[in-house]
C-alpha cells in the first residue's frame, strides 16, 4: 500500500467515526423526538439540542434531525470512496464540510469539527502523495511513451 493510500484510509476512518458516532444516536433521537415531542438527553446533555439553532430561535425538529442523518450518511459514503482511493472521495470530503459544519454548529457537536480537520488534512496529504508519486521523474508529470506510434500528433506508418 502506498503512503498516499494510508493517509486516505485514515481520512476514511474519521468520516466513518463521524457517520456512526453521530448517525446512530441521531436515528434514536428522531424516534424519541417523534414519539415524545422532547429532545432526548444522553449523560445529562440534550442530544442534538442546545446549540446554535436554538440560539437563533429554532428548536430541534424531526426534519432537522433527518437532515442531519442525511449528512451522516454522506459522511459514510465519503469514507467508502476515500478508503477505495477514488478521486471523487477527496472532492466529496470537501463538499461534505459545508453541510457538516452547519449541523455541527447548530447542534453544538464539538468533536465532529476536530474529526473533520483531521480528515481534511489526511486527504490533502494523501492526495498530494498519490499525485506526486504517479509519474515521478518525468517532466510536467507526463507519462513517458504516452504517444508511442505518433509523431507530433500524426500517426506514423509502419512497414
Amino acid at each position: 500500500m502506498d503512503e498516499g493510500r494510508g493517509w486516505l484510509r485514515v481520512a476514511a476512518v474519521c468520516a466513518w467515526v463521524t457517520a456512526v458516532g453521530f448517525g446512530g444516536p441521531c436515528a434514536w433521537a428522531i424516534w424519541r423526538l417523534a414519539d415524545t415531542g422532547v429532545v432526548p438527553t444522553l449523560l445529562g446533555y440534550p442530544v442534538y439540542g442546545g446549540g446554535g439553532f436554538e440560539d437563533l430561535g429554532f428548536s430541534t425538529t424531526v426534519p432537522m434531525l433527518v437532515g442531519f442523518l442525511v449528512v451522516c450518511l454522506m459522511e459514510a459514503y465519503v469514507g467508502f470512496r476515500l478508503w477505495g482511493g477514488h478521486s471523487d472521495g477527496a472532492a466529496l470530503a470537501l463538499v461534505a464540510l459545508a453541510p457538516g459544519a452547519l449541523v455541527w454548529w447548530g447542534f453544538a457537536l464539538p468533536v465532529a469539527p476536530v474529526l473533520a480537520v483531521v480528515r481534511t488534512l489526511c486527504v490533502a496529504v494523501g492526495w498530494q502523495a498519490r499525485t506526486s508519486g504517479t509519474h515521478r521523474g518525468t517532466p510536467g508529470g507526463a507519462h513517458r511513451g504516452s504517444h508511442r506510434g505518433s509523431h507530433r500528433g500524426r500517426p506514423q506508418l509502419r512497414s
